[in-house]
């Protein structure tokens, strides 16, 4: 269970914290706020089939994250609200319908972003105005990524 988390001892020294692989469902809002320090947070591989708005709250120094394959559809536009610091985004393989480009308009730190498994709606017109929006951004839409 994810509750536990909220009373982690010694949260605020943690930066990487891996919670891939655990059959987890929901991730309520402001999980993560006593992880002060975070800097990687890889949730890959779970059953994450909702994305709270609220989830990454306090996690200001959160550099990276994997979202990938997971069952949720959609991510809330103010998803990386409270993660200015944010360079790599790796949302590959889950059951996302879109993805709207305003989920990572301010993310001035932002360097890249896996989008690969959406072949059904990920189409070049759609691939050309995400690199057209965000030149500084590089965005992998075949390669899983290469980091977890």
């Amino acid at each position: 269970s994810i509750e536990g988390l909220i009373t982690f001892p010694n949260a605020a020294e943690i930066t990487a914290l891996d919670l891939g692989h655990n059959r987890l469902i929901n991730i309520p809002a402001k999980s993560f706020s006593s992880f002060k320090n975070l800097e990687s947070l890889y949730l890959q591989k779970n059953s994450i089939d909702f994305i709270n708005s609220e989830m990454l709250h306090g996690l200001s120094h959160l550099r990276k994250i994997s979202l990938s394959r997971n069952p949720f559809t959609e991510i809330p536009n103010n998803m990386f609200h409270y993660t200015p610091l944010l360079h790599s985004i790796e949302l590959e393989g889950n059951s996302l319908k879109s993805f709207n480009p305003e989920v990572i308009q301010n993310l001035p730190h932002l360097k890249k972003v896996w989008l690969a498994g959406y072949e059904r709606w990920l189409n070049a017109e759609f691939k050309a105005n995400l690199r057209r929006q965000f030149p500084a951004i590089e965005f992998d839409f075949e390669n899983y990524c290469s980091w977890r």
